[in-house]
């Protein structure tokens, strides 16, 4: 997965995965869990005898559908939450995606150390 900061970076807001060396006042950990919308959806087929006059049993079939976020979009949430505490760096970034059954996203994660560069 690629995660492009250049964006960001034009705004004059840094991202990085290592520990900011320079100096900055601190403004806060950044810890962020998104979680996708789901869609369930139910499909019934009632039971029915068949021609040797035996009842069969109706099935239901579920379809679950998960909302994709971008990881832009996430970065994106992150870096607004950042400038909110007046923040213009997170340092430490981490970016993680949890997976649930038949590989579906349950959860975005993103955290960090948001600090104002001197």
């Amino acid at each position: 997965m690629f995660q492009d900061f250049r964006p960001f970076e034009e705004q004059g807001f840094l991202i990085t995965p290592n520990t900011y060396t320079g100096e900055y006042s601190a403004c806060g950990l950044l810890a962020i869990y998104v979680t996708p919308e789901r869609k369930v959806t139910y499909n019934r087929t009632p039971g029915q005898t068949n021609n040797y006059g035996n009842y069969e049993v109706g099935y239901t079939t579920v379809t679950v559908d998960t909302e994709e976020i971008s990881s832009q979009e996430i970065i994106s949430i992150a870096v607004e939450k950042a400038k909110e505490l007046g923040a213009d760096a997170i340092s430490n970034f981490s970016y993680s995606v949890e997976y649930g059954a038949e590989d579906a996203i349950i959860l975005y994660k993103v955290s960090g150390f948001c600090v104002k560069r001197k």
